[in-house]
């Protein structure tokens, strides 16, 4: 699920769905990761997924209330892994930033009272 503007390239499949559906769809098609690998051809060495192996899968249905409600409990947990990644990136940076100086003795925390 992508949670941020990007382009892609014609090996990748671009699933669109009403807000509502999105989260069902997502948890349902990444919950499925082996029964993907099996039907994926072996064009490539990592396999492929065509769009007509994706239109085949069978998407279990659910009433529009269920799905509704089902969104409004995972649309805050998306929003809070978005979060936790950006966050993530944010601290790898600085780590990457901060340890060479560490290594390096040029920036100096022995004083610091932690």
């Amino acid at each position: 699920m992508l949670l941020s503007e990007t382009y892609v390239n014609q090996s990748i499949i671009v699933v669109h769905a009403n807000g509502d559906y999105l989260p069902f769809l997502f948890w349902n098609i990444a919950n499925r990761y082996e029964e993907l690998r099996v039907i994926s051809n072996s064009n490539s060495i990592r396999g492929s997924l065509t769009t007509k192996m994706i239109s085949a899968l069978s998407i279990p249905k659910s009433d529009t209330e269920q799905i509704k409600q089902f969104s409004n409990l995972a649309w805050p947990i998306i929003k809070k892994i978005e979060i936790n990644l950006n966050e993530n990136g944010r601290l790898s940076t600085m780590r990457d930033a901060l340890l060479p100086k560490l290594m390096s003795g040029e920036l100096d925390v022995s004083n610091l009272d932690i």
